[in-house]
C-alpha cells in the first residue's frame, strides 16, 4: 500500500526479443486482478494482445466500467499519407470495430471510444484504475501486439492516495474525453476498412 498522503512508482521494462517482460507482466497481472474498479486505458494503436482482452472483458461482463479510448482515423498521425502508410488507420479501424463486435457479443460493458478533434491527433497512452484513480501506468507502451512482442517499452505505475493527485489524474482523463465518440456512433465520419487493411489486420496483427 502507498504511504497515507504518499505515491508509490513502480518501474517496469519490456523488451520480449531478449527475455524482458516486467510491463506486460505486470499490466496482465493487474488488468486479470482487477474485477470492480472503473478502468481507462488509452493507446493511439489500440490493439490489445489475447491475455489484455481477456481480462478486459471479463472485468466488464463481471460489472465494472471498462473504457478504451484511441485515435479516430482522422487523428492518426498516418491519416492522409502516401502508399502502404495509407492503410494504418483503416487497419486500426477495423481492430478496434472487431473488438467492439466481440464485448457486444459477450454482453460486455466494454466502450471502444475515439479521440476526433478538427486538426489534432491523438496520441495518448496510459491507463488510469479508480474513480478518480488510485493508480495510473504511464510510458512508452502502447499496451498492444507490437509492444508486448516487439519493442522496448518502459513504463511506470503510480499508485498514491493523496487526493490531490488523484484529482489531477481523473481531470487528466476527463480532458481525453471531451473529444471522444463511441466506435459504433462515427461510422458516419470513418472510412470504410478496404480489404486490405482487413488482410493485413488478420496476417499481420503483432506488427501493430
Amino acid at each position: 500500500a502507498a504511504p497515507p498522503g504518499g505515491c508509490w512508482v513502480l518501474p517496469a521494462v519490456q523488451c520480449a526479443p531478449a527475455s524482458l517482460t516486467a510491463d506486460a507482466d505486470a499490466t496482465e497481472w493487474l488488468l486479470r486482478r482487477n474485477t470492480k474498479l472503473p478502468l481507462a486505458l488509452s493507446s493511439p494503436y489500440l490493439n490489445p494482445p489475447p491475455a489484455y482482452e481477456t481480462a478486459m472483458l471479463a472485468a466488464a461482463r463481471g460489472g465494472a466500467a471498462v473504457e478504451l479510448a484511441c485515435a479516430a482515423p482522422q487523428a492518426s498521425g498516418f491519416w492522409g499519407a502516401g502508399g502502404v502508410r495509407a492503410l494504418v488507420p483503416q487497419v486500426y479501424s477495423h481492430l478496434e470495430q472487431q473488438l467492439a463486435r466481440r464485448a457486444a457479443a459477450l454482453g460486455a460493458a466494454l466502450r471502444v471510444r475515439r479521440y476526433q478533434r478538427p486538426g489534432w491527433t491523438y496520441h495518448a497512452k496510459g491507463l488510469w484504475l479508480g474513480a478518480p484513480p488510485l493508480l495510473s501506468v504511464v510510458g512508452s507502451s502502447n499496451f498492444g501486439e507490437r509492444s508486448v512482442r516487439r519493442d522496448l517499452e518502459l513504463s511506470f505505475t503510480l499508485v498514491t492516495t493523496d487526493a490531490s493527485l488523484r484529482a489531477e489524474l481523473q481531470a487528466e482523463l476527463d480532458a481525453l474525453r471531451d473529444h471522444a465518440v463511441d466506435a459504433d456512433a462515427d461510422d458516419a465520419t470513418e472510412q470504410t476498412p478496404s480489404l486490405a487493411a482487413r488482410a493485413a489486420a488478420a496476417a499481420f496483427r503483432t506488427f501493430f
